[in-house]
């Protein structure tokens, strides 16, 4: 299976080894979003290959955590416990 061909105009990176920005001489795996930590290595010679590290193929990038919203004038604590009649009674 091969890499989905980039849309006209789309001409970000994909997933693979890059010059690592950091250390001349080494490359580092870009997983199509971000770095990935621990895999910077020494440039392959003439015709190696450098397999993608384990954990790093297709579909990494999307192992992101989501949340949900987050509203800065609530306290997680006071939206986890169930309102009293007193807070009911004040609007809170």
């Amino acid at each position: 299976m091969s890499a989905p061909t980039p849309a006209p105009g789309d001409d970000r990176p994909r997933e693979g080894y890059y010059p690592d920005p950091s250390i001349p001489g080494y490359v580092r795996y870009w997983n199509g979003a971000s770095w990935v930590p621990g895999t910077s290595r020494p440039a392959p010679k003439d015709g190696e290959t450098l397999a993608p590290p384990p954990g790093a193929g297709s579909g990494s990038a999307a192992s992101v955590e989501e949340t949900g919203p987050h509203f800065f004038d609530e306290d997680p604590e006071d939206a986890a416990r169930e309102p009293s009649a007193a807070d009911a009674q004040h609007g809170s």
